[in-house]
Parts: structure tokens; sequence; C-alpha cells
């Protein structure tokens, strides 16, 4: 790898940790909304709601989780996946394959 290649690719990593960590404090937004929406739920539930207006609230919940579910996703692809695939180590770009795979799974 040609010298002035390597500071380039730790300048790339570095950003891509960078915008990994600016994510989390959306993502943890994101988690005390949905915090809310679940209470919601179970006030709804304890006060003996129409069983719609509590079907409403759980899939605005529900929503909610899978889109941030995509946000870490995408953040741990950009990241750590990137990450591993580009230092051009077989074992480490095996050990996130089998993880993603297993995550597709579930």
């Amino acid at each position: 790898m040609p010298a002035t290649a390597e500071p380039r690719k730790k300048s790339v990593l570095n950003a891509l940790a960078s915008s990994m960590q600016s994510e989390r404090p959306a993502q943890i937004k994101r988690v005390a909304r949905i915090k809310g929406q679940v209470e919601a739920v179970e006030r709804m539930l304890k006060e003996n709601r129409y069983c719609p207006e509590i079907l409403q609230q759980i899939r605005a919940a529900h929503s909610a989780l899978k889109s941030l579910e995509a946000s870490v996703l995408e953040a741990h692809l950009r990241g750590c996946v990137h990450k591993a695939f580009t230092a051009k180590d077989p074992i480490e770009a095996e050990k996130k394959m089998n993880e993603l795979i297993q995550l597709m799974k579930v």
C-alpha cells in the first residue's frame, strides 16, 4: 500500500466511527420516545381503553422500534462491518459475515 493511502484509510475509518457516534444521541432520543409509547399502551390497558386505540398505539411503537433497528443496523454496516472488510483481515471479515447471517435469522 502506498504511503499516502494509509493516512487516507485511517481518515475514512475515523470519519465512519465519528459518524456512528454522532447517530447515538438521535437513537437514544428514539428510545425515549418508544418508552413513552409503550408506557401509553400500559396506561391504555389499565384504563380499559377501546382496543383499536390500543392497537394503534402498539403499531406506532412497533414502527418506531423497526426504524430504530434499521438505524442501528445501518450504523453497524457503515462502521464495524465496513471496517472489517476494508482492513483486509479475512478472519475479522468472516466474523462479521457470520454475525450478519445470525442477525438476519432472528
